[in-house]
Parts: C-alpha cells; structure tokens; sequence
C-alpha cells in the first residue's frame, strides 16, 4: 500500500465520500501493523448500521456509541475485532488526521 485512501459514511444511509488520504510511509505502516496485528474473530457481524469509515473497501470501521474504541470488520475475510482504546485512538488519528471522540 503507497497510500490509504478513507471513505467517511454521509448521513445515515449506506452512502460514502471521499474523506482522508494518507500518505505518509510511516503512518501507512503504523496504520497497516495496527490492523494485521489484531486479534480476530471469524465471524459475520451485521451491524444495526453502516460503518463510519472505510478503507479501500478491505476495511469497514465503527465508531462504538461511547465514542472510544472502533470495531474493525474485514468482509472479505469475514473477521471482526474491537480494537484496545489505545490502539483505536491511534488508528483514528492516522487515517483521519482528527482525535477520536471529539
């Protein structure tokens, strides 16, 4: 990956706009090591609603109701994950360029 291209939800309905790019090498491997490095669950998850972010489609990402941590799904590999607080605010600030929860 050269680059991480962010696709943030518009509205409530399954709609996206462009949103973010990183590009940054260092933020794109931080950003990557964060998503490989996760422990998932081979599950299907059907969220009441769209994810707020996606990236390059292989990633879909929900913000929960508190605000403070993200819920990663890969559909393709049908795999979910609630990321740590930490690791969250970290993943948020590199593919967004704004602090979780504000």
């Amino acid at each position: 990956m050269n680059k991480l291209e962010i696709k943030k939800r518009v509205g409530t309905e399954n709609q996206y706009e462009n949103f973010h790019v990183v590009t940054d090498s260092t933020k794109i491997e931080e950003a990557k090591s964060i998503l490989q490095t996760i422990q998932v669950e081979k599950i299907i998850v059907d969220h009441m609603y769209p994810p707020n972010l996606k990236i390059k489609e292989q990633y879909y990402l929900w913000v929960t109701p508190q605000g403070d941590v993200l819920e990663v799904t890969n559909p393709d590999k049908n795999t979910y994950t609630k990321r740590s607080k930490e690791g969250s605010t970290r993943l948020y600030e590199i593919i967004t360029g704004e602090k979780l929860n504000e």
